[in-house]
């Protein structure tokens, strides 16, 4: 549900400033039935304390200025399954504008009251968790890269987890010293996870999660895309 105020409050930033593309504000999230939407909710509340600040992408949505998405050539990608918002973020600053996060409400938003098993699963289905890997792949040898590589520096690092975890698997009879330190390493590393998480259901829900969607991610990278993207066309309606 969108704050009626929003719109009207969210235009006043753009008069200031002409660099300005996108305003986002405060997502109330309204369920807390489950760990997913707990943490947005959480999030949401925590923002509400925050400063006005200038961010990347403008998760959950926002208002954009129409000749910056002009200038960019589309509003969003249909071969993505999700980080939508992050591919028009990051294109977005690369060609010069800038997206801000403003202190005051934006939209209600009614999650899922399912369990987060049946989120994953439902996201699975409609390959949501192939996002990540098409968003990769779309940015292969663009200036925003390595902005990609840092968003998704988790899915990655579990997958060098993995490679480096089926090596030494198969080579165990040569580096077997090598494979007990680092499962180690590993063990320590979870156990700092843990203590950050302060709850045995997170510390779960974070590696069930991440796994899942490290598998996404490659699904999505090798996946086709469907459709060839074109630069939009506005026309006044009279």
């Amino acid at each position: 549900e969108l704050h009626p105020d929003f719109i009207k409050k969210a235009l006043k930033n753009f008069k200031t400033d002409e660099n300005l593309a996108g305003v986002g504000g405060i997502i109330e999230e309204l369920t807390d039935e489950n760990i997913t939407f707990r943490r947005r909710k959480l999030k949401g509340e925590a923002a509400e304390v925050n400063q006005e600040y200038y961010t990347n992408k403008l998760m959950m949505g926002g208002l954009y200025k129409r000749k910056a998405i002009e200038k960019v050539g589309y509003f969003s990608n249909p071969n993505l399954h999700s980080y939508e918002e992050s591919d028009i973020g990051y294109r977005l600053i690369s060609a010069g504008f800038k997206l801000k996060r403003v202190q005051f409400k934006m939209i209600k938003h009614k999650g899922d009251k399912t369990s987060s098993f049946n989120i994953f699963v439902s996201r699975w289905k409609s390959r949501y968790l192939w996002g990540c890997g098409e968003f990769l792949r779309y940015n292969l040898f663009k200036t925003t890269f390595f902005k990609v590589v840092n968003e998704l520096r988790i899915y990655l690092g579990v997958l060098i987890w993995w490679t480096i975890f089926s090596i030494l698997i198969i080579l165990k009879n040569s580096y077997l010293n090598t494979l007990k330190y680092f499962l180690s390493f590993t063990g320590v590393l979870l156990f700092f996870l843990l203590v950050k998480k302060r709850s045995i259901t997170e510390f779960l829900y974070s590696i069930f999660s991440w796994n899942l969607t490290a598998l996404g991610l490659v699904l999505g990278f090798f996946k086709h895309k469907k459709y060839e993207y074109r630069t939009i066309e506005f026309k006044k309606i009279k």
